[in-house]
């Protein structure tokens, strides 16, 4: 029988005879293995996987881009894509898209699908197929095309897979159009298309460059890369300046590979939890190694006996090293049930937070990554023990062991050393929670200018063919808001374009009237919404001055708007902005007369600064998709009852993304949330095991000082001072593991800067809840076996010795 395997079996048998030791071992190690198998599958899936179309390196996603003015990214305005695409010579093809929202007739009611209207090509640049009929064709992309392709997941869930639905006519806004084909299931993205439309751009937006609202992409020629993509678009944008100067003065271009851009938002957080769970593993690897020192110093005579039958030291090693291997394999086979489990559960709940996660699969990379990690593993905690032992004066030790001395101080200060080991890692993993939860609070705690409670939000969008005529668009709004507001127990409705804390971001440029004229292109941006009249009262926005719009504020009267605090303060600069009047490249109707200023909010985060805001009043300036914003008592019961006066309006019209203001809030600070509960996890998950470790070097030390302490009871000592002497022992590893700590600390937490708001990766009142908390931990952990000691009988432990 091969040397390898006696000692493979030699080891399950020895691992048999402590089952306690063994359990111990392959549960931290499953801990660890599991969590950095687990989170490495994650990170694999969404950030390293490549996409799945033809040559994905060669997509880019293309922004537009003004240093001058701050924006580093925007999206494409429609005639400048029109340009690139025609001008370029780095890109094979370059499309365009955009995200609308349209409504489906069933039998069984109305529903709202997400919809991408693409250019033509569109899938020829991203490279993907069809899995039935064909996509859409050059000759398709044209105003008044009713043509659709579906996605995967949209023919699945509105049309139940039904094999025979290309040719089939579907109602969309109650406008028959014809389903040419249904994509292969990699070309879902990350918004979740339910079916995509031609994007049929009419000549008076194609001479358009001031609406930046297209998402372009591009396939770069073989060979060209990113870097000369970009400066192909930015010499491209820069002809664009010189013969659109109104427009075009100081903008640029930018390209970014496809797939960094998918996971850009994702990206920090995914890396955090890499780097929390391989402190775990570390920290697991360092528990067991105790484990192990403590089993050695058992061990010794075993040892000593095979030696003098003949083995040698190298083959002892070797038996160790093999019984290491066994704990780490059986801990990484636990390891990968629980990492299994945790990605499953993390891929349905998270689907937003952790796109691409519809390919995941435990495959043989990960089955790899995880064989190799077990091997690693084994090595990290089981070579210093085993080198220990195979390499110490066995006789010298069992002689010093039968004085009921400690095997050794060397041996002592190791053990002591692996567990301040643990404690500065474990303190690493508390001080980035506390830094990430107090960013939480500071976050929650941050006023937003308008109130979250007893608000149900939802959203709508209004079909052009049934509501193309603006004042239609305002008679209907402002009848389900009449018919809102009777219901019982609500208290006031309105309607906004772009919800707070909602990706929605629609910019405008304005020019102040009276002041020194400015070209289109270099105007100030400021946010733009439209309103309804009861939406800030809903909201609780405050009035600052002036008035509010009212329903008399229509489209046959001259145009107003509203403006924020900080516009009023940036642009009118101490003047009083009621009565003057502004320029924006929306809308029609000439200036709009300032009749109000309004409150500050937070429109996209929790932790943006105050904006430059405009406000248009909505029956002046009707857009046909609208957020509704309901106040009252017990909000989300009045859903029912919402939906109904949505019906009674218009019975084709539905109602979508229904969701209190609390919710949404909450959604906006969920990648830094998740972030901060699962490291929250991780931390605990170490401190435990920093504790198991504490406690088990001071059990050793007890039970191997048992004589001295004896020794000490009898001459006089008092049990207090026993506990005491024990008590320095375990604080002592946890401050020296802790002045390590705060050190490593020092550096880690600069990398989570990004992800902090209202707290220093440096926060001293931090660092000290969590030394403290670290210290509290350690105390308990070393005052059980200290209290133990303090109880021998001096009489039993002399007559032992």
């Amino acid at each position: 029988m091969p040397q390898i395997v006696r000692n493979f079996l030699y080891g399950i048998r020895a691992l048999r005879r402590s089952p306690a030791f063994a359990c111990s071992a392959i549960l931290a190690l499953a801990l660890g293995i599991g969590g950095n198998v687990a989170v490495f599958s994650v990170v694999r899936t969404v950030l390293l996987r490549p996409l799945p179309y033809r040559e994905p390196e060669q997509i880019v996603r293309i922004f537009e881009t003004n240093i001058a003015r701050n924006v580093p990214e925007m999206n494409v305005a429609a005639g400048n894509f029109v340009d690139f695409r025609a001008r370029s010579r780095a890109f094979r093809g370059i499309a365009a898209s955009r995200y609308l929202v349209r409504g489906l007739t069933r039998p069984e009611g109305a529903v709202t699908v997400s919809v991408q209207a693409v250019s033509a090509g569109f899938f020829d640049v991203l490279g993907a197929r069809a899995a039935l009929g064909r996509s859409f064709l050059a000759e398709e992309d044209v105003p008044g095309a009713r043509v659709v392709a579906l996605s995967d997941a949209g023919w699945r869930r509105l049309f139940h897979a039904d094999p025979g639905i290309v040719g089939k006519i579907v109602p969309l806004d109650g406008e028959a159009h014809t389903v040419v084909g249904v994509m292969a299931p990699e070309t879902e993205s990350p918004s979740g298309t339910d079916l995509w439309l031609p994007l049929a751009l009419d000549p008076e937006e194609i001479g358009s460059r001031t609406g930046h609202n297209l998402s372009v992409v591009g396939r770069l020629r073989a060979g060209v890369t990113v870097e000369q993509a970009q400066a192909d678009l930015q010499s491209i944008a820069g002809a664009l300046a010189v013969e659109n100067p109104i427009t075009n003065s100081d903008w640029s271009a930018r390209a970014v590979p496809f797939q960094e851009e998918l996971v850009r938002e994702v990206r920090p957080v995914l890396l955090l939890l890499l780097g929390a769970v391989t402190f775990v593993l570390l920290i697991a690897c360092t528990n067991v190694a105790n484990l192990l020192l403590v089993r050695a110093s058992g061990r010794q005579r075993e040892v000593a006996v095979r030696i003098a039958m003949g083995a040698t030291r190298g083959q002892i090693l070797g038996q160790l090293l093999v019984e290491s291997l066994i704990l780490s394999m059986a801990g990484a086979l636990g390891g990968l049930l629980l990492a299994y489990w945790s990605v499953r559960v993390m891929a349905l709940a998270l689907p937003y937070l952790l796109p691409r996660m519809d390919g995941f699969a435990f495959d043989a990379p990960v089955i790899a990554f995880t064989l190799g990690l077990a091997m690693i593993t084994a090595l990290l905690f089981g070579l210093i023990p085993a080198l220990q032992l195979a390499a110490s004066d066995l006789q010298g030790s069992l002689r010093d062991g039968g004085r009921g001395a400690s095997t050794g101080r060397g041996k002592q200060h190791l053990r002591a050393g692996l567990v301040a080991v643990e404690v500065a890692l474990s303190l690493v993993l508390l001080i980035s929670t506390g830094l990430l939860l107090r960013s939480l609070l500071a976050l929650y705690s941050a006023d937003p200018g308008f109130r979250d409670k007893n608000i149900l939000t939802m959203y709508t969008s209004l079909p052009p063919n049934r509501y193309g005529e603006d004042p239609k668009v305002a008679i209907f709004y402002r009848e389900v808001l009449r018919r809102i507001r009777t219901i019982p127990g609500v208290e006031n409705a309105g309607g906004v374009t772009a919800l707070p804390m909602t990706a929605a971001n629609y910019m405008v440029r304005l020019q102040v009237v009276g002041a020194p004229p400015v070209p289109m292109g270099q105007r100030p941006p400021a946010r733009y919404d439209t309103i309804t009249p009861g939406y800030l009262e809903t909201m609780g926005i405050p009035l600052k001055a002036g008035r509010v719009f009212d329903d008399r504020d229509t489209i046959d009267k001259p145009p107003v708007a509203l403006i924020s605090e900080t516009m009023a303060k940036r642009y009118f600069q101490g003047q009083d902005p009621i009565g003057q009047k502004i320029e924006i490249n929306v809308g029609t109707g000439g200036p709009r007369e300032i009749v109000g200023v309004v409150g500050d909010i937070k429109h996209q985060s929790l932790d943006e600064g105050p904006r430059a805001a405009i406000y248009d009043a909505a029956y002046q300036i009707p857009f046909p998709l609208l957020w509704i914003a309901v106040r009252g008592r017990n909000v989300e019961s009045l859903e029912p009852a919402i939906r109904r006066q949505f019906a009674s309006v218009d019975k084709d019209q539905p109602v979508d993304r229904v969701r209190t203001m609390e919710a949404v809030i909450a959604d906006s600070v969920f990648a830094r949330r998740f972030a901060g509960y699962v490291v929250g996890a991780f931390a605990i998950l170490a401190a435990v095991l920093a504790a198991i470790g504490i406690y088990g070097v001071i059990a050793y030390t007890v039970e191997q000082r048992r004589t001295e302490i004896g020794i000490r009871l009898a001459i006089g000592a008092s049990h207090r001072r026993v506990v005491a002497m024990l008590l320095w022992e375990g604080t002592s590893m946890a401050i020296a593991g802790s002045l390590i700590g705060i050190g490593l600390s020092l550096a880690a937490t600069r990398l989570i800067g990004k992800l902090l708001y209202g707290v220093q990766p440096a926060d001293p009142i931090t660092y000290a809840v969590a030394v403290v908390a670290l210290l509290v931990i350690a105390t308990v952990a070393t005052y059980v076996p200290a209290r133990r000691a303090s109880r021998i009988d001096p009489a039993i432990a002399l007559r032992n010795e």
